[in-house]
C-alpha cells in the first residue's frame, strides 16, 4: 500500500469493480497510466488492460506523474496524483492522500455510486437456449 487514506466499498461486482473504477478515473484523469501493482507491468490505456487478470492497480493522473512516481516515490509534491485499487472477492479498496476535496473526492463518490448499483451486485442467471 502506499499510506494515505483507505475507503473500503462492499460489492458484488468482482472483476467488474476494476473496470467501473477505472472507467470513472478517466472521466477525471482522462490521461491515466496504469500499473499493475503486483507484476509493476504498466498499462498506457484503457484498452490495454486485462481485467480478469487485475486484482491490485495503481492508477496514476498521467505519464509524467507517473514518471516521477517511480523516481520519487510518495512525496508531497505527488499528493493525490495516484490512486491504489485494491479488488477483492466482496469488496474494492481505494487507497488515495485524501478523499476530502478535489478531483479524488468525486472520483471516489462516482465509484461508490457506481459499485452500489443494484445491477452489479446481482448474480446474472445463465440458462440454455434450446
Amino acid at each position: 500500500m502506499i499510506g494515505g487514506t483507505d475507503r473500503v466499498i462492499p460489492t458484488k461486482a468482482g472483476v467488474t469493480a476494476l473496470d467501473v473504477c477505472v472507467r470513472v478515473i478517466l472521466r477525471e484523469w482522462p490521461k491515466a497510466v496504469f500499473e499493475d501493482a503486483t507484476t509493476g507491468v504498466v498499462y498506457p490505456s484503457y484498452e490495454s488492460l486485462s481485467f480478469r487478470d487485475l486484482t491490485e492497480l495503481f492508477v496514476y493522473r498521467d505519464q509524467e506523474i507517473a514518471q516521477s512516481w517511480n523516481e520519487h516515490g510518495a512525496i508531497p509534491a505527488l499528493a493525490n496524483t495516484m490512486i491504489h485499487l485494491l479488488g477483492r472477492k466482496d469488496e474494492l479498496t481505494l487507497v488515495a492522500d485524501s478523499f476530502e476535496s478535489g478531483p479524488v473526492s468525486r472520483i471516489f463518490q462516482s465509484i461508490e455510486a457506481g459499485l452500489r448499483m443494484d445491477i452489479l451486485n446481482l448474480p446474472a442467471q445463465l440458462r440454455k437456449v434450446a
